[in-house]
């Protein structure tokens, strides 16, 4: 199959309506934000009380600004960003990862330099006590992540918002 036919078969896919959904979803690659992830389409699933994808998101941040970033990170390095759900028009906070409260180095990233990294998405239903959980009723969706704790000192504000998301992706039920 050429490349261009499998694109278009990949965007055909994308606009079939989901189960539980009335409109079709559909998304296109937003080149312009700053954190692209492997692919716009995520299988999720609910095994026992956990919903989880069926494979990490691989994603990689590019610095947008002209300084250098300093991502707040646990002990272990690790700094996953969390979810947003596009739900009447507006994005809300979905899922965050469960991270140790010890702090450690910062990851720094260049101005124009990136971060590659990947993110195992796992959680209970909002009316579950499993954490994390997901904080929206339908977990199928429009979704982007979020880096929180990005700032251009070690320790100080955010950078706005626009500077530390993804393009927008499908995570959709198998």
């Amino acid at each position: 199959m050429r490349p261009s036919s499998q694109i278009a078969l990949f965007l055909v896919a994308l606009s079939i309506p989901m189960e539980g959904c009335d409109d079709a979803l559909t998304v296109s690659r937003d080149l312009s934000a700053p954190m692209q992830t492997d692919t716009l389409l995520y299988t999720i699933r609910l095994n026992g009380s956990l919903y989880e994808t069926t494979t990490p998101i691989r994603y990689v941040y590019t610095n947008p600004t002209s300084a250098t970033l300093y991502v707040e990170a646990t002990c272990g390095g690790y700094a996953p960003p969390s979810l947003e759900k596009f739900e009447g028009g507006t994005w809300v906070f979905a899922w965050g990862a469960a991270v140790g409260a010890c702090k450690g180095p910062s990851i720094t990233i260049a101005a124009g330099q990136s971060h590659n990294d990947s993110l195992s998405v796992g959680g209970g239903a909002p009316s579950s006590n499993v954490f994390p959980k997901f904080l929206v009723k339908d977990i199928p969706g429009i979704y982007r992540l979020v880096w929180d704790g990005v700032a251009a000192t070690p320790g100080g504000a955010e950078i706005p918002l626009e500077q530390r998301v993804s393009n927008r992706f499908v995570l959709a039920s198998p």
